[in-house]
């Protein structure tokens, strides 16, 4: 069973963050312009703290369906999952996004999850990034795949073959980085068979 819920973010307004990413979280992808979060210095060490351990960042792909989606789509997603739901509960309130607990029978614990995905990751990452250790080449190169997300046909028409190829090489990069199995799997079907 999974009790969900979905949080609107807490938004401060400060100084900037990081200024590379913030003109395109009102893209396409992400109608609402998202204002940035601030986050207090010692909550910002202690969430990027917890994500640097327990957290991911990817990008999923979807094959084209022509002529609905004649160009791939990629869409960014961070998460986090732990037994601690108050935790959970803060990454929500200052991000938005998704948060649910997966109830688990017999031995096992239940865990919470917090999950957001493009705009909105974008927008935690950007808070994050300057506090990070472990993720935060993930979260560098999260933060510039979102900046390819420009193109007035995003979604419409088939995009430039460029701009496809530098989001392929931005999500691999990060699949690598996490040591991803799917890129595995991924770099080896894209290897000419014997003839």
């Amino acid at each position: 069973r999974r009790s969900v819920a979905t949080t609107s973010a807490t938004i401060h307004t400060a100084t900037s963050v990081s200024d590379m990413v913030r003109p395109m979280l009102g893209c396409a992808m992400n109608p609402q312009a998202l204002p940035p979060v601030i986050l207090p210095h010692d909550e910002a060490l202690y969430l990027a703290g917890l994500f640097d351990g327990e957290g991911t960042i990817c990008v999923t792909v979807a094959a084209p369906r022509p002529p609905r989606r004649p160009s791939p789509k990629y869409e960014l997603s961070v998460a986090i999952t732990m037994l601690d739901r108050p935790t959970i509960n803060a990454f929500a309130t200052w991000f938005g996004g998704s948060h649910y607990t997966d109830y688990r029978n017999g031995e096992h614990q239940s865990l919470a999850r917090w999950y957001c995905g493009h705009g909105r990751a974008g927008r935690a990452l950007t808070a994050l990034e300057p506090y990070l250790r472990i993720k935060r080449r993930q979260a560098q190169l999260a933060l510039q795949f979102l900046q390819t997300f420009h193109h007035p046909n995003e979604g419409r028409s088939v995009l430039p073959a460029p701009l496809l190829e530098e989001r392929l090489r931005l999500s691999d990069e990060i699949a690598r980085l996490n040591n991803s199995h799917w890129l595995r799997k991924r770099l080896a079907k894209r290897q000419p068979t014997e003839p």
